[in-house]
């Protein structure tokens, strides 16, 4: 089998790595296009300079995306790391792959001429991993022997859909067209996974799971755990942990609560002169419209009981994603069902409830584009949106900030079909 062709200029590439700053200059290294585009193959390489520089790297042809790493010593912790994608249309019969490195850090990769697109952060091991992250999440929350033991008693629970559904992904992998009616859920179960991750302090990027213990002090445990083996309550648990996440990720202090009768958590957000208590709902299709009433009625008396008195901002988090059919294309416009719930809430929020301050709702929009019947490649794409309803007349107005109104994320997934197979080529995760 031919051995992909490596050659370094290492000519400009410092000698003295007595300070990671002298690493600078060029590493050229020359492919065949078999190396580049043979289906099922993950060609790599490993350069070691003088003086015990480490460069490795290595492609995935049929994603078309590469991983750099750059280190001093094999071994030891890398002092550079960068993930790039490449177009099919940029592989020549002999490709000549340029990487830049500056003060120890890889600033650039250059193929065949063609600047490639910086991906990072990225991690090889996202193409299937994060089904067994959320299955390992599901049974480091729930146990293990939850999810063997009464299992005729779990099926129809969330939780043990998604276990179920994790098991057959990596059993068997993605099939066409098994798994196509999963995709809405299979997004939402990433998107999660990337809360759990942060909301945990564990690490999003290589989907590293840290601990629960971390969110909140153990009665705070212990109410996440009686509140995830109820089927009613998943849903609920899972807006609070991806809302709260979100703050983390901004660097936002987020203290959950665990007293009977209390909003789910309070958010400290430098620049704001009071705490936001935050209550978070979940809302079903088939649920009527006085549900919204109740649950800001609720929240309203949880808000004044977590505040004791004090000054605070009040917010209720509600999800209607169950309420929201799939856009035919994606726009920025609110579906007409959140219109209409928005101009309801509106009306609930005129004159009561002042601890209220706000209204957020939350609903998932998923699309794909591409015709698995029709063409190869698919794009799957889940947004996580948000609308912020004021009150009119709140005890505390929240300030006019775009950290409240622009929560939210999107999931992408970039998926080849193969007859009965999918393949999982690319996640990106991005705020707004």
């Amino acid at each position: 089998m031919m051995r992909p062709r490596i050659r370094t200029n290492v000519d400009r590439i410092g000698y003295s790595f007595e300070d990671i700053e002298q690493i600078t200059g060029t590493i050229e290294i020359e492919l065949s296009s078999k190396k580049l585009t043979a289906p099922k193959t993950c060609p790599h390489g490993r350069i070691v300079i003088p003086n015990r520089l480490s460069f490795f790297f290595r492609i995935d042809p049929d994603a078309n995306d590469m991983e750099i790493n750059l280190g001093i010593k094999l071994g030891e912790p890398l002092i550079s790391k960068k993930a790039y994608s490449f177009s099919g249309d940029d592989v020549a019969s002999t490709n000549k792959l340029i990487v830049l490195i500056d003060k120890g850090k890889i600033v650039e990769a250059i193929l065949n001429g063609n600047k490639l697109a910086d991906i990072t952060p990225y991690s090889w091991e996202h193409k299937i991993n994060h089904f067994e992250t959320h299955k390992k999440i599901l049974e480091d929350i729930l146990g293990a022997e939850w999810f063997t033991l009464d299992v005729q008693h779990k099926e129809r629970h969330p939780a043990y859909i998604r276990w179920a559904l994790c098991n057959d992904i990596l059993e068997r992998g993605f099939k066409y067209p098994d798994h196509v009616g999963f995709l809405p859920e299979i997004t939402a179960m990433v998107l999660e996974n990337h809360a759990l991750l942060l909301g945990s302090h564990g690490d999003a990027d290589k989907n590293i799971f840290g601990s629960l213990t971390n969110y909140g002090a153990a009665s705070v445990i212990k109410r996440i755990q009686s509140e995830i083996v109820d089927s009613e309550k998943f849903g609920d648990l899972l807006l609070e942990l991806t809302y709260a996440a979100w703050h983390i990720s901004r660097e936002h202090n987020v203290k959950p609560t665990d007293e009977q009768g209390t909003a789910d958590f309070e958010i400290l957000i430098p620049g704001h002169d009071f705490p936001i208590y935050t209550d978070c709902k979940r809302i079903k299709r088939d649920t009527s419209d006085s549900r919204f009433g109740d649950v800001i009625k609720k929240a309203n008396k949880q808000i004044k009981t977590s505040s004791k008195g004090r000054d605070c901002f009040g917010l209720v988090a509600i999800d209607i994603s169950s309420r929201i059919k799939p856009p035919e294309r994606l726009t920025d416009e609110f579906p007409a069902e959140v219109q209409r719930v928005s101009a309801m809430i509106q009306s609930i929020l005129k004159e009561h409830y002042t601890s209220v301050s706000a209204v957020m709702l939350f609903w998932n929009e998923f699309s794909m584009l591409g015709n698995p019947s029709e063409e190869p490649k698919s794009k799957v794409t889940l947004r996580r949106r948000t609308h912020l309803i004021r009150h009119i007349h709140p005890s505390k107005t929240l300030p006019d900030s775009s950290i409240l109104s622009e929560t939210g994320n999107t999931v992408e997934f970039n998926i080849y079909w193969q007859k009965r197979r999918i393949e999982f080529l690319t996640l990106g995760i991005a705020s707004s």
